[in-house]
Formats: C-alpha cells, sequence, structure tokens
C-alpha cells in the first residue's frame, strides 16, 4: 500500500511539502481552503486570484539563491516553467552597486548567488500547476479543514 499523507494549505509551504514529499509511490492530497486560481495564466493570476491567506499576494518578491539553487538542481522542470512564465534570474554581479561593479572579478561559486525574481502569485500559480501535475498528486480547492 502506498504511503498517503493529507497536507493542509496550498501556500508555498504547502506546495514545497507537495513537491518534497512526491514521488516514491506516495499519494499526496493537499487541500487548499480558497478557490484555486484563474484560468489565463500569471497576469489573470495576479489580476484576479483571490488568495486570502496571503497578505502580500500581489507584492513582487525575490527568493534568495537558496531557494533558485534547490529547484535548479532538484526541480529544474519547474524552474524552466518559472523563467517561461516571466520570473527573472538575477545574478550576483548585477547586484553590486555601480562602485563596486567595475572592480568585481567573478570568484568560484559566485553563480549559485543568483536570486529569483518575480510576482508571488507567479510563483505560486507555476509552482500549484507543477505539483498538480506530478504523478500521485491532488489538489482539493474550497476544502475548509477544522
Amino acid at each position: 500500500m502506498a504511503e498517503r499523507v493529507v497536507i493542509i494549505g496550498a501556500g508555498m509551504g504547502g506546495l514545497m511539502s507537495a513537491l518534497a514529499l512526491s514521488g516514491a509511490g506516495r499519494e499526496i492530497l493537499l487541500l487548499d481552503r480558497d478557490p484555486p486560481p484563474p484560468e489565463g495564466g500569471p497576469d489573470a493570476a495576479f489580476e484576479r486570484w483571490e488568495h486570502r491567506g496571503v497578505g502580500h499576494l500581489r507584492h513582487s518578491h525575490a527568493f534568495l539563491a537558496r531557494f533558485l539553487n534547490l529547484i535548479r538542481d532538484r526541480r529544474p522542470a519547474l524552474l524552466s516553467e518559472l523563467l517561461a512564465a516571466g520570473a527573472r534570474e538575477m545574478p550576483f554581479s548585477e547586484m553590486l552597486p555601480d562602485t563596486l561593479r567595475e572592480g568585481y572579478r567573478p570568484a568560484p561559486g559566485d553563480g549559485d548567488l543568483s536570486i529569483l525574481m518575480t510576482r508571488r502569485t507567479t510563483l505560486e500559480w507555476v509552482a500549484r500547476r507543477h505539483v498538480a501535475g506530478l504523478p500521485g498528486v491532488t489538489v482539493q480547492a474550497n476544502a475548509f479543514v477544522t
């Protein structure tokens, strides 16, 4: 019998938990109290998604290098989907102020210091579609848990 997992909440914590636990024959049920994102892509999600549990849903976000490195190394398809949806990698060299940029010489490991910049809605929209498409994962919207 497959291991069965229930995750309550389909925000970033729930989505990333489902992503990490997927595979190995597990059946994962991800419960979300909110309605699913609207059809129409990242722009529609930004304009119309009612995701009550996220107060900063429509803010731009910069996700630190550790997050980018983890999805780059462990979930490259997710990173490709994020970049195709408009997310942008910002390398360390582009974050330097002008006064330091001229003298900058790349060092080993600097490539791992890039950050991922995107709208929060874009990240969640892409991650949700990606996770929902994984074998054994079911996302149930409008699910209230008491």
